[in-house]
């Protein structure tokens, strides 16, 4: 992978950040220096060198001397900093000039390839050249692997009396998704008329203690039916769902972790 494909990262908000970075991340999008034909880059090279001498207020070099400056500052940087972009090269003596990179005792070939050393150390370069990492997408397996991790956790948690109210909704959903158990209409109504009742229980408890005037408000709005608070409802439903098909496995003294397992994608590999 070459640099050019690290820093062209999708749907990048450039918004986000300053102009100065802006700046570089535009200037990271224009070809590398070794792959510039010579004679472009030696414009470049001639133009960004004869700028800086304007800028710090040096005599220019006479004509011969100064087409071997910029003839072989051109070539130390093709050779050592190849990687370095087109774009870079004003950044970089402008930046060099304004002493970003350490005072300078006139301007030559050594003060030049000492602001391409100082520049490439930049951090704001560093972070846009920097590979990003691409995330992982877990397979269907490890994925059912992490969900049964959980709901083994959760059945321990629950038998030793141990709130596990946080999980049960997700742990619900996994083992009624691969269908180890199936409740009827009638049932699932039960687990929502109990959970209403539940949540409307805790909604008072909470306005009570509360010292917030505006929840306290809210709340009172939703004990009213001014604001709907089904997605509580269903959640608490699904965790009396789990508690209750917990308790028919403590019951039976049936083996979670081997049901979970009858249920295992098959590797498709």
């Amino acid at each position: 992978m070459n640099e050019l494909q690290l820093y062209k990262q999708p749907n990048l908000d450039l918004s986000q950040y300053s102009k100065r970075e802006v700046e570089v991340f535009n200037a990271l999008q224009s070809p590398m220096i070794k792959d510039v034909e010579d004679i472009k880059l030696f414009e470049a090279f001639r133009h960004v060198i004869n700028k800086s001498y304007l800028m710090a207020v040096y005599a220019a070099p006479e004509p011969s001397q100064f087409t071997v400056i910029v003839d072989e500052t051109m070539k130390m940087a093709k050779s050592k900093f190849g990687f370095v972009r087109l774009n870079e090269l004003p950044l970089i003596f402008v930046r060099g000039c304004s002493k970003e990179f350490g005072e300078f005792m006139g301007l030559s070939f050594i003060t030049f390839s000492d602001w391409f050393a100082g520049y490439i150390k930049d951090q704001t370069r560093i972070k846009f050249t920097t590979p990003v990492k691409e995330e992982k997408i877990p397979t269907l397996q490890e994925r059912f692997e992490i969900a049964r991790q959980n709901a083994m956790q959760a059945f321990l948690s629950y038998q030793v009396g141990k709130d596990i109210s946080l999980v049960a909704p997700i742990v619900y959903r996994f083992l009624r998704g691969i269908k180890l158990f199936v409740y009827s209409d009638s049932e699932q109504e039960e687990f929502m008329s109990e959970a209403k009742i539940n949540v409307l229980h805790q909604l008072k408890m909470q306005k009570e203690v509360s010292l917030d005037k505006f929840k306290r408000l809210e709340i009172e709005k939703m004990i009213n039916g001014e604001i709907s608070f089904d997605d509580k409802v269903v959640l608490q439903a699904q965790r009396l769902g789990l508690y209750a098909y917990f308790q028919e496995l403590i019951m039976s003294e049936s083996d979670l972790q081997e049901l979970i397992n009858q249920k295992k994608p098959i590797n498709t590999k």
